[in-house]
């Protein structure tokens, strides 16, 4: 039969096994928690360096009116004052699409825009994308009336001729770019019968659409005659009690 002292060696034996496995277990806990924590860090750090947004842009050439606007993915809207590269303000992420349209023209000068390369998907900074403005051209068109005559001839800047045969509308071969000029003017006058033929909204600067100009025509007759026996000094003729001569 045991003794007294050795049974109470046999419970403090035990309890203390006990003990250590209990600490054994938090510290595997512990561990296990940290590892798991370290790993969520981990995890972190990887989808924020996977986070990475691209650039869309490219160069405007030929522009010269005002108030071109581009537009991506149909918002994010971006001014353009002048030729040269464009960056959009938004970065889009990886395998995102894009498309660049144009939302608002030049004018003064009035203008068309194009856009190449305008539709693509994110997975560089984006650079490529080709903005080409042209001006646009308008034509000269006139309206004569109360031609009679033949032979009538127009011209546009001093060239550009017209020949008209007939009343009703016209138009000139050659287009004006908005922004330009014109001066319409009457080069020959018609004959048989003899005419003579007034511009009105003869000159101007063009605009956004063809230019409207008319030119009417009437009879114009000669009155004159022979004077004889005149020896010195002047004498003075007037018609209808005017146009002295």
């Amino acid at each position: 039969m045991p003794s007294l002292q050795a049974r109470r060696t046999i419970p403090t034996a035990l309890g203390l096994a006990l003990l250590l496995g209990a600490c054994s277990a938090d510290e595997a806990n512990t561990q296990r928690h940290s590892s798991n924590n370290t790993d969520a860090d981990s995890s972190e750090k990887d989808d924020t360096q996977e986070t990475h947004g691209f650039s869309i842009g490219g160069t405007v050439t030929g522009l010269q009116g005002a108030g071109l606007v581009l537009r991506n993915n149909g918002g994010d809207d971006l001014p353009v004052k002048a030729d040269g590269p464009f960056t959009f303000a938004t970065e889009l992420d990886a395998g995102a699409g894009y498309e660049v349209t144009v939302t608002e023209q030049p004018v003064s000068p009035t203008q068309t825009c194009t856009v190449l390369n305008a539709t693509g998907t994110a997975e560089a900074d984006i650079a490529d994308i080709e903005v080409t403005c042209v001006t646009e051209s308008f034509s000269i068109d006139v309206t004569v009336t109360g031609l009679a005559g033949t032979g009538l001839v127009l011209q546009n800047n001093g060239g550009d001729d017209l020949a008209v045969e007939a009343d009703g509308a016209h138009t000139f071969t050659g287009k004006i770019d908005s922004g330009a000029t014109w001066e319409v003017t009457v080069s020959s006058h018609p004959e048989s019968p003899t005419q003579l033929c007034e511009v009105e909204n003869g000159k101007g600067t063009v605009t956004d659409a063809p230019v409207q100009v008319t030119v009417t025509c009437q009879a114009a007759y000669t009155l004159g005659g022979t004077i004889t026996g005149l020896a010195e000094g002047n004498v003075v003729l007037l018609n209808n009690g005017g146009d002295p001569l």
